[in-house]
């Protein structure tokens, strides 16, 4: 406990002035003077609130009237934090004294700094959070928004994450919370996968000025319900586990969306089943020699694994009755024929030169690309 001592004299002007021209000044006996000790029992931990202060007077006059920054009238204080307190005194009736004292504590506060290591490259789910403690009484207890009880958190995709720390200060432990944001990186076409609800990745490949996945869809689960599983979901052998993918009726590739444009489906969010038109764009492309490959033979730049344009198109055949494979790669669109809406349209490549164009009943099941949006 440590005494601070403080000397205050003071004397006592009365200036009393005559309604008329004459001013008379009166001088007051001088007070003794005051005299004003402080015991201070400080905090004893950080964020505490046990410090205590008595003040004792000396010299002055009675009565003495006590007043505090804190609202208490007493010459005592307690259950008190670290910070500045005024005492006020009153006394003899006519006198004022005032002094400061204050009450100190142990350590410092929590300073927590987050360090980000955004991910390796687009979809890589490897960001990492690196969290530096300084300050308050170790051991200390983390929990991240993300339920992890570690100081450094891994494999982590864009987003916002926040962190609680509580230290072992007693009797009152200091708790404080910082966040940090994992940023997105840029997506590169063609240097960059993308992954769907299941988790299954995904190549891409840049044509021209469109975005394409470089295999067949597998998903099972819908993207907007991952908990569902999709209906009219077809596999042909292990087809499922490979590139050449699953077959998917037009209906459960359109996820329950009617026909058009820009219709996100089964694909990744960002990503849509193409449309007769964008096919069309492929097509046209394609076509011109140079585009993704010599020649102007559109179905050879696009078919097998390592084709010129990247598209690497696989005869997964279609499933109707049966999987007929044969040598044929087909492909829903997102549109259905107008004069009949049971059937939808598909594109479909062989070892003909052309992209053909068809349409059959929706019921039937054929392999999904998707397009970027």
């Amino acid at each position: 406990m440590k005494k601070y001592k403080i000397y205050i004299s003071a004397v006592l002007m009365i200036v009393l002035c005559a309604v008329s021209t004459s001013c008379q000044e009166e001088t007051l006996e001088a007070l003794p003077r005051v005299e004003i000790e402080f015991d201070v029992n400080h905090v004893s931990a950080f964020n505490g609130n046990d410090g205590s202060v008595t003040a004792r007077i000396s010299g002055g006059k009675e009565p003495f009237q006590y007043f505090w920054n804190n609202g208490i009238t007493e010459p005592i204080i307690s259950g008190v934090r670290a910070g500045t307190y005024r005492l006020t005194v009153i006394y003899g009736g006519k006198g004022v004294a005032a002094a400061d004292v204050q009450v100190l504590q142990p350590g410092k506060d929590l300073d927590l700094t987050l360090e980000v290591i955004p991910e390796t490259y687009y979809t890589a789910r490897d960001a990492r959070i690196n969290l530096t403690i300084e300050g308050g009484t170790p051991p200390y207890s983390i929990l991240w928004s993300t339920n992890v009880t570690t100081q450094n958190v891994r494999n982590l995709r864009p987003g916002v994450y926040s962190v609680t720390v509580t230290d072992s200060s007693t009797p009152f432990a200091i708790k404080t919370t910082a966040q940090a944001i994992v940023p997105e990186l840029e997506f590169m076409c063609g240097r960059d996968s993308i992954i769907d609800v299941n988790g299954i990745r995904y190549a891409t490949v840049q044509i021209g000025n469109q975005c394409w996945t470089k295999s067949n869809l597998r998903t099972a689960n819908r993207p907007d319900n991952p908990e569902i599983v999709i209906n009219g979901r077809h596999c042909a052998g292990t087809n499922c586990n490979t590139l050449m993918g699953a077959h998917y009726t037009w209906n459960a590739a359109m996820n329950g969306a009617e026909a058009g444009a820009g219709v996100q489906g089964v694909c990744p969010t960002g990503w849509h089943i193409p449309s007769r038109a964008e096919f069309n764009q492929l097509r046209d492309y394609l076509a011109i020699d140079g585009n993704g490959g010599t020649g102007t033979n559109v179905p050879r730049k696009l078919l097998g694994a390592n084709s010129s344009s990247g598209f690497d198109a696989l005869f997964a055949g279609n499933w109707g009755y049966s999987v007929f494979p044969g040598e044929n790669a087909v492909f829903w669109t997102s549109d259905q024929l107008p004069t009949n809406t049971a059937n939808a349209y598909y594109r479909l490549l062989n070892q003909f030169p052309i992209v053909q164009e068809g349409n059959i009943d929706k019921r039937s099941g054929m392999s999904i690309r998707c397009i970027k949006d």
